[in-house]
């Protein structure tokens, strides 16, 4: 009994840990997260920027500040779009880096 929950849970984690799925189906690992003054960015699955202030967590009325750390942790800069979202604590930059 205990060596089935104790591969049910190394199954979850495993699951847990993957950055996603890739158009193609295939699981895609997450990407280390960049670090730059204060905040840290990484890269989603379906290419799009995620980023976040350490400390305090950015807020909806946060975006303009978001896109500006965004800009500095891209080398090329930050596609932006109407689609850009703030999602838990993130901004959410769907064009990716530029």
């Amino acid at each position: 009994m205990m060596t089935r929950i104790a591969t049910a849970v190394l199954i979850l984690a495993t699951l847990a840990s993957c950055g996603g799925v890739n158009k193609e189906g295939h699981l895609v690992p997450p990407s280390p997260p960049d670090v730059f003054q204060g905040y840290s960015m990484a890269h989603g699955a379906d290419g799009s920027v995620i980023v976040t202030r350490n400390a305090p967590m950015f807020t909806n009325s946060d975006g303009a500040e978001a896109r500006q750390a965004a800009e500095k942790l891209c080398p090329a800069g930050v596609k932006t779009s109407p689609n850009d979202r703030f999602q838990g604590g993130a901004w959410i930059f769907v064009g990716g880096c530029q």
